[in-house]
């Protein structure tokens, strides 16, 4: 196998959830909400899933997108949800991370996410966010231990990656497809999904067709637990994944067979 890349940290593998979110204010610390019922970041040792999802979605019908009504389009249009690749920088302070996001479910930002980390416990962290004056506390699931923790990326029939990501650490599998399309042309840095809606209402369907799921293993089957596309949630799936080269795995998932690229392993050759 290949050497980890000086950033890799399989400690941190897992799935960690957001306790609360404080932010300074006039000198104390409150606790207020930033509009997200559900935050978690699921962890391979350098690659990551993250949610940010409102309360509203546990009210949206598990329906087609066309199938859906207007407010429930709405409410989807302001979840957040992104992949990508962790960095974490020692420092004599202490360990500075970059989530650098490799694909996105809102429009591209403004601003980086970065935030330095502090653990109070081996299962619970503070993170001090850089670009703003919050700090996040996560503390993670310690009933599924991540002895085997991946990122595998899904490849076309030329052998060419297509998007599609498989993030898995311990009982916990994250599935993220792309939508189909590119941002619309000429649209200004920092436009929200709500945004390009309002703009483009007739096209809801096309924009809100990005998927991030996260499913949970149980009883050797996973079950999708949450997911940026309704339609999923309660989806049982069988998965498994053999690592046959240092950068190539045979997956099913999906009633597919086929090799995806590792990105990404840390434990056994087999889950």
């Amino acid at each position: 196998m290949n050497d980890a890349p000086p950033f890799s940290r399989p400690d941190l593998a897992g799935l960690w959830l957001r306790l609360r979110l404080l932010r300074e204010a006039g000198g104390a610390v409150a606790a207020p909400q930033d509009g997200a019922a559900w935050s978690a970041r699921l962890l391979s040792p350098r690659w990551f899933a993250h949610w940010r999802l409102p309360a509203c979605v546990d009210d949206v019908r598990p329906l087609p997108l066309h199938q859906l009504r207007s407010d429930e389009l709405a409410c989807l249009a302001q979840q957040v949800a992104h992949v990508g690749v962790m960095q974490i920088d020692a420092h004599p302070e202490g360990e500075l991370c970059s989530w650098l996001r490799r694909a996105d479910y809102q429009p591209p930002g403004v601003l980086l996410e970065s935030g330095w980390l502090m653990f109070e416990a081996q299962d619970r962290l503070v993170e001090v966010h850089v670009h703003d004056d919050d700090s996040s506390v996560w503390s993670v699931d310690t009933l599924c231990g991540a002895d085997v923790a991946f990122c595998l990326a899904g490849l076309d029939a030329n052998g060419l990656e297509d998007g599609r990501l498989l993030i898995g650490a311990g009982a916990y599998l994250a599935y993220h497809r792309p939508r189909r399309v590119r941002w619309p042309r000429g649209m200004q840095p920092g436009f929200s999904l709500v945004d390009v809606l309002l703009h483009r209402p007739d096209e809801a369907h096309v924009w809100l067709d990005h998927e991030l799921s996260l499913a949970r293993r149980t009883a050797g089957r996973f079950e999708v637990v949450r997911s940026t596309l309704p339609e999923q949630r309660g989806r049982v799936e069988l998965f498994s994944a053999l690592r046959q080269q240092p950068e190539l795995a045979w997956v099913s998932w999906r009633d597919q067979e086929g090799p995806w690229r590792v990105l990404d392993w840390h434990g056994p050759d087999a889950v």
